[in-house]
């Protein structure tokens, strides 16, 4: 129920390995902020060939897993990073799929992002995100709107070595 040793496991493939893809060993990453509003800092870890995990802080250094009680879908990804999406005052969660297993368009590739009631209980946005692949995801209001925009970075192309990924910045998500 609790636990304390948390890592990233990489399985051997044939094809996947550092020589075929550089990030190879580059590993999941990790957002915090207090999703249920308790002031503690809870922790969203991500991992490339893992499924990603919800931590829920429950204070002297103890965390419980609520990653399927919260409904975060149980696939791998790189990076995330909380912010208010919607401006209710309760932190969601923007989270960047990527990897060579698969091709840029394929669903499992798609973003996330997961809306907040304010409980730690999220749900899907069911909106069209950027489906490439994506290394790293920052929020910060840009344009001092008083909104958060997100940067969302991508690192390669899968079976493109050598050919330069898209980037974005993604504004005005208010409206969704």
């Amino acid at each position: 129920m609790i636990h304390n040793n948390i890592f990233q496991i990489l399985t051997y493939k044939p094809d996947l390995n550092i020589i075929e893809y550089l990030y190879y060993y580059n590993g999941g990453g990790v957002a915090v902020g207090d999703i249920n509003n308790d002031g503690l800092e809870d922790i969203f870890f991500t991992a490339n060939q893992e499924i990603d995990r919800l931590y829920l802080n429950l204070g002297n250094f103890q965390f419980r897993d609520i990653t399927k009680q919260a409904n975060i879908d149980l696939s791998p990804s790189w990076s995330a990073t909380t912010f208010d999406a919607d401006n209710d005052g309760d932190l969601d969660i923007y989270v960047v799929s990527g990897g060579n297993d698969y091709k840029e368009n394929e669903e499992i590739m798609m973003d996330r992002i997961y809306i907040n009631d304010g409980k730690a209980n999220f749900s899907r946005l069911p909106v069209a995100l950027p489906s490439t692949n994506g290394s790293v995801v920052a929020a910060h209001d840009i344009d001092n709107d008083g909104y958060d925009d997100l940067f969302v970075g991508s690192r390669s192309i899968p079976g493109g070595y050598g050919l330069s990924p898209y980037s974005y910045i993604i504004k005005e998500y208010t409206r969704w």
